[in-house]
């Protein structure tokens, strides 16, 4: 700890007293460790439910299309716009849902309320969920955008063709040496 605390050796002595011994020294490193795993648990939970909602959004049946008006701007100067935006409904009894106002929000009030609803809605394993998410893009068809970025499995590039992993190598061979993708050609050595 003296080491990590750049402390000298006369300095140790009243570092540990006023910190009530060792023992509680050591208690409050791992705790601190302990709550870093956490956010950092917190965190990784939000980014995926925002990689959900931005894939269920392909497949989404309640379009909604609003004027300007009924959408109210939080998002104050030199605030970083959120990805979402939130609507508020009134609930007048049964299943009737009636939108009273839209509301864009910054992006930290954003992750605010998405660390809400994950932490309400979703179960800590996000290597069971992640294979729910690629589960659910291969169905709809997502290979770029709506959330998903390079390195996610079944990432295509957009505006390139899809790459067949089915294709036999004796194909391969007989391909053409140059292709044309958006009037850009792509030469291949040979």
């Amino acid at each position: 700890m003296a080491h990590d605390e750049n402390l000298t050796a006369q300095e140790l002595p009243n570092y540990i007293k006023e910190r009530g011994g060792i023992g509680k020294i050591t208690a409050t490193k791992e705790e601190e460790e302990s709550n870093k795993n956490i956010k950092e648990h917190k965190e990784a939970k939000t980014q995926m439910l925002k990689k959900i909602l931005q894939a269920n959004a392909k497949s989404a049946q309640t379009i909604v299309q609003v004027d300007d008006q009924f959408v109210l701007n939080t998002v104050v100067e030199g605030k970083k716009e959120g990805m979402f935006e939130f609507a508020v409904c009134v609930n007048p009894g049964g299943n009737e849902r009636r939108v009273v106002r839209f509301f864009k929000v910054n992006q930290a009030t954003e992750s605010q309320l998405l660390n809400l609803i994950s932490e309400a809605s979703m179960p800590d394993d996000l290597e069971a969920m992640q294979e729910k998410l690629d589960v659910l893009r291969e169905k709809l068809g997502i290979t770029s955008g709506w959330g998903m970025k390079p390195g996610d499995k079944g990432y295509q590039p957009s505006g390139l063709p899809a790459i067949n992993s089915a294709v036999q190598p004796e194909v391969m061979l007989n391909a053409p040496q140059s292709t044309t993708v958006g009037g850009v050609t792509i030469h291949q050595p040979a």
